[in-house]
Parts: structure tokens; C-alpha cells; sequence
């Protein structure tokens, strides 16, 4: 384990939360599961680094938390506009 594979495990969680953001936006389901168990696994291969090596990633773990982090805007705003209330299927609007 080297600092070089924990780099490229960042780059890999970073594309999964923009693939999510991206599928959020366009209102597809996503499945979060792949990126808990890449943050799973960044998490534990940063915990076997040397801590010389792994002081030298935290900007870019802080990074990938700030990403992290507008996923979850999104999917607070993609719940509460899910569950605003407002016209459904089975309770059309009021014509008037």
C-alpha cells in the first residue's frame, strides 16, 4: 500500500460522487453503496500508510469531503422536492 494507490482510490470515489451528482440532477435513482464502500476503503488504506505519507493526502481527503458534502445538498434538495406538498397523480389540481 503506497501513498500513489490511496491518490487513485481518491480519484475513484471522486468520479462515483460525480456520477451520482450528475444522476441526482437528472432525477435518476442512485445507489450510494459503491461510493460508502470506496470511502470505506480509502479510509482503511490511508489508516495503513506510513503517517508521513498519509499527512500528505489531507488535502486532498479534505477535498473529496467537500464533495461528499454537496452530495448531500443534493440529495437534501432532491427529498425535499420529493416530498413538497403539490399536485399528484391522484389528486389533480383544482380547476377554478
Amino acid at each position: 500500500m503506497n501513498a500513489g494507490f490511496v491518490r487513485d482510490e481518491v480519484v475513484r470515489v471522486g468520479a462515483m460522487i460525480a456520477l451520482a451528482r450528475q444522476m441526482i440532477a437528472a432525477g435518476a435513482p442512485v445507489d450510494l453503496a459503491p461510493v460508502g464502500f470506496g470511502i470505506d476503503q480509502l479510509c482503511r488504506a490511508v489508516g495503513r500508510l506510513p503517517e508521513r505519507e498519509a499527512s500528505t493526502l489531507r488535502e486532498e481527503l479534505v477535498r473529496l469531503n467537500a464533495r461528499l458534502e454537496r452530495l448531500s445538498g443534493d440529495l437534501a434538495q432532491q427529498f425535499a422536492a420529493a416530498t413538497r406538498d403539490g399536485p399528484t397523480l391522484a389528486a389533480p389540481p383544482a380547476e377554478g
